[in-house]
């Protein structure tokens, strides 16, 4: 009976990493062709009576087993290798993305020779307006009048 169970479990990864995964990797059709076959291995060593698993087709069994788990080693650190290559460059663009958003613009000053021009009249530092409110003294009242206050 357990060997059934197998025999279905098998089966049925083998068919999922064909149909489901597949399309994400092609990786997975291999594989997924290793777990059918381990799946008719199950099946034909349940219907003979424990043959499949010694003697030369156990050390068929195993050579094939090796060269999956090979490959599967081999696919997982390219793609491994590619992901981190890829997160590096995605950390590289942002980095520079912020670097160039922090560069002043053409005519722009950076922002701390910005306190420096504030003390200095001119062009961005405060000038004396005599057009606006609270032009003259503090305190007093605009009156529009002359200087002897009439």
């Amino acid at each position: 009976m357990t060997g059934y169970i197998y025999v279905f479990l098998w089966f049925a990864v083998g068919l999922l990493l064909l149909f489901r995964f597949g399309k994400e990797n092609k990786v997975f059709y291999p594989l997924g062709g290793f777990f059918l076959l381990l799946g008719v291995w199950w099946l034909v060593d349940t219907l003979q009576g424990g043959m499949m698993f010694e003697g030369v087709w156990g050390w068929v069994l195993r050579l094939v087993t090796a060269g999956a788990l090979v490959l599967a080693c081999a696919v997982y650190y390219k793609e491994t290798k590619r992901s981190r290559e890829e997160d590096e460059a995605r950390k590289r663009e942002q980095a520079q993305a912020r670097q160039a958003a922090m560069l002043p613009r053409d005519g722009e000053p950076l922002s701390e020779k910005a306190g420096d021009d504030m003390d200095a009249p001119g062009e961005n530092g405060p000038q004396e307006n005599s057009d606006g409110p609270g032009a003259d003294a503090p305190g007093g009242e605009s009156s529009g009048g002359d200087a002897d206050g009439e």
